[in-house]
């Protein structure tokens, strides 16, 4: 026999669907969320992917709101099968009026909220204070709380009617204390996590779960980009932090309140 017979041609496998291996997963355990209605701001971003399709594999509804196509594209691309069970509705979470219409159409399409999770936010590097224009406040504070505000605050009437829901708000370790050239930023978190602490004292006898989770830098193709040598393996991954958004959406949290929960990984 020849020196080269016998060897097989090397190919690289197909890149499974993330949303066909998190399903099979989920087939094993028991659907927490099944026939229960979810509704995720930042829901087609790189924290929302895991969190989407993640809550579509535990058997719930989910709801989307979104206002970019390109990260629409790239979930549609990423979570085949999610897509199935998610309805994407175009709506600047920003605009007031925008929400207002948004819950409109949940109202007539959906009975109830049962879980609403605010993944919105950004960062954008900032100036010394005395250095800043009141543009960079007013930036973080609209894209970080200004969006969790008007989702909480037109959806929370759905909840309170049913004495029943769930709501879990992305912050930040950001938002723990200040830092030179990020006061813009560490402000707004800071703001989330005022509001989940005070919505929570307000509805905690209705029947209604308000916390929120602080990671630290989130393991994701963009930071990794941006941060080339950094220690991305200290980082949080996406998926773990989804796990995070899961326990306390569920049933399971029932004595966690008003708390802000660290992600921080090894960062």
């Amino acid at each position: 026999m020849g020196r080269g017979a016998g060897k097989s041609r090397t190919t690289c496998a197909p890149r499974p669907d993330p949303t066909a291996v998190s399903i099979r997963a989920a087939q094993r355990m028991t659907k927490e969320f099944a026939n229960k209605v979810v509704v995720i701001g930042g829901g087609v971003g790189e924290l929302g992917g895991p969190v989407a399709s993640g809550f579509v594999a535990r058997g719930a509804k989910v709801v989307v709101p979104f206002i970019s196509e390109m990260k629409l594209a790239a979930f549609v691309g990423r979570y085949p099968e999610a897509v199935k069970a998610i309805r994407f509705q175009r709506c600047d979470l920003t605009s007031q009026r925008a929400v207002e219409q948004f819950v409109e159409t949940v109202r007539e399409s959906e009975e109830r909220v049962d879980v609403l999770v605010n993944l919105t936010g950004g960062y954008r590097p900032g100036n010394i204070i005395a250095q800043s224009d009141w543009s960079e406040f007013n930036a973080m504070m609209k894209i970080n709380f200004a969006a969790i505000y008007h989702l909480t605050r037109e959806l929370l009437p759905m909840m309170i009617e049913r004495r029943s829901g769930q709501i879990v708000n992305i912050a930040s370790r950001g938002g723990l204390t200040g830092n030179s050239g990020q006061a813009a930023y560490s402000i707004a978190k800071s703001a989330v996590m005022r509001f989940t602490e005070s919505l929570s004292d307000e509805v905690k006898h209705n029947g209604i779960g308000v916390n929120c989770i602080l990671p630290s830098i989130i393991d994701t193709p963009r930071n990794r980009m941006e941060m080339p040598d950094a220690r991305h393996d200290h980082w949080v991954a996406a998926e773990d932090l989804a796990e995070v958004v899961f326990f306390l959406a569920s049933e399971r949290s029932r004595a966690v309140q008003g708390a802000s929960i660290p992600a921080f990984g090894l960062a």
